[in-house]
């Protein structure tokens, strides 16, 4: 009888309809959510936003649909938090842009992002792969050991984000966004924007690379005798080269899974935000041009990356604790 069940609970959804029910699923929630959401909120995204063309709305839509398939490339399927970690790394720049320099509220803001996560995690929340592993995720096992260092490396990742944008409002952006956006209605948040404001404002962002990038980081952490070659870097005699890789969790022969787990994410981040902002600006906010989305979507890919690159080295120092080296 129990076998029956567990066969019936395996069949109850055939694989061949999870994906294009969970991107019905994905634009039915979006649609409804949004509905809500401007009657809570008010039309504050829709004063500044464009009369977007046929051709516009159809990549639009195209689009959204394009982020519930890639759930399913990527093999996300049923990690709900690793969906809405990079839903929220994805998007909640757009959020920022419309804050900082058109004076649209942290309310509605945060909702508008609430929207978008749900809309992409909920499938895999609702529909988790019929093979799923009913054992306890891996990925929380370093990180629950000690909640202040969980809090830690959420801080880490936003003050990372924050460092980029503060530096780069302070020296070519906002020039630059000035010249290629036409009807920005304020610049006085960003000439404001301190790197512990900003920080706090990044929070979420902190957590969303925590979830994404260190917990598959610390995850992925190699046996000693697979650590040994990096135990015994020598510092004083290694060359930049050599010390870049050991910090990075390369050895001589080649990457380590903490480093491929983390590299793939890296790119995925970085892919996946640059586009996402670009089109989600491009073709919805009044008065953008090419080259000032492209400027802004840049930063936040670079920020990414460099947020990765810092948490390849925090993973790599606590993969030498977890091993006793």
């Amino acid at each position: 009888m129990a076998r029956s069940t567990a066969r019936s609970r395996h069949t109850s959804l055939p694989a061949y309809l999870r994906l294009p029910l969970a991107c019905v699923i994905n634009v039915v929630i979006g649609i409804i959510f949004h509905s809500v959401s401007a009657g809570i909120t008010g039309y504050e995204l829709a004063a500044i936003s464009q009369r977007p063309s046929d051709y516009q709305l159809g990549l639009l839509m195209a689009w959204k649909l394009t982020e519930g398939l890639l759930t399913y490339v990527l093999g996300y399927h049923g990690k709900s938090k690793d969906v809405a970690a990079l839903t929220c790394l994805g998007h909640l720049p757009y959020y920022f842009f419309l804050y900082t320099f058109y004076e649209v509220d942290t309310k509605a803001c945060g909702l508008s992002l609430a929207v978008d996560v749900g809309r992409l995690a909920l499938p895999s929340l609702l529909m988790p792969p019929a093979d799923r592993p009913r054992t306890s995720d891996g990925e929380d096992r370093n990180l629950t050991k000690n909640a202040s260092d969980w809090l830690l490396t959420i801080i880490f990742g936003a003050t990372i984000y924050a460092l980029v944008i503060y530096i780069s409002f302070s020296t070519w952006l906002l020039p630059y966004l000035v010249t290629h956006f036409d009807h920005m209605r304020s610049l006085e948040k960003a000439h404001n924007a301190s790197i512990t404001a900003l920080t706090g404002l990044l929070l979420p962002l902190g957590w969303a690379s925590s979830q994404y990038l260190f917990a598959p980081t610390v995850a992925n952490i190699e046996p000693l005798d697979d650590l040994q070659d990096m135990a015994e870097f020598d510092p004083a005699t290694a060359s930049l080269q050599e010390t870049l890789a050991h910090n990075l969790g390369i050895d001589k022969h080649g990457f380590s899974n903490r480093a491929k787990a983390l590299t793939l994410r890296a790119v995925v981040l970085v892919a996946y935000s640059a586009i996402n902002i670009f089109i989600r600006v491009f073709f919805t906010v009044r008065g953008a041009e090419p080259l000032g989305t492209l400027a802004w979507a840049g930063m936040w890919g670079a920020a990414g990356a460099l947020t990765s690159l810092a948490y390849a080295w925090v993973g790599h120092r606590v993969g030498l604790n977890e091993t006793g080296n």
